[in-house]
């Protein structure tokens, strides 16, 4: 993230404005790698990429299950403590199962 943040704020002149930055940026990386691991820009070979690849992002790993189970993402949390206002990074979470949608 130090990194991420390092080169966006040298390219825009500040830090970002909205919390959308870093999940834009994983939303790039993820099909970007699955356009090259694919060799393609095919939908179905990106998915199916996708879904056989846990991908480390800068919001955390992110992995899903193939497409007869609906494509369900396990994804990790970010685990931050604060005290008097400040913040501590404590590690990540994958959780063990999620909400039924």
């Amino acid at each position: 993230m130090a990194e991420f943040l390092t080169a966006y704020e040298a390219k825009f002149g500040g830090p970002p404005e909205a919390m959308w930055a870093a999940p834009g940026w994983d939303v790039v990386h993820i099909l970007v790698g699955a356009m090259e691991k694919a060799g393609s820009t095919d939908g179905a070979a990106m998915a199916k990429v996708m879904e056989d690849n846990t991908w480390d992002l800068l919001t955390g790993q992110l992995d899903w299950e193939p497409a007869d189970k609906g494509h369900e993402t396990h994804k990790q949390a970010a685990m931050v403590k604060l005290t008097g206002g400040v913040p501590e990074f404590l590690g990540w979470l994958m959780p063990d199962s999620q909400p039924a949608p």
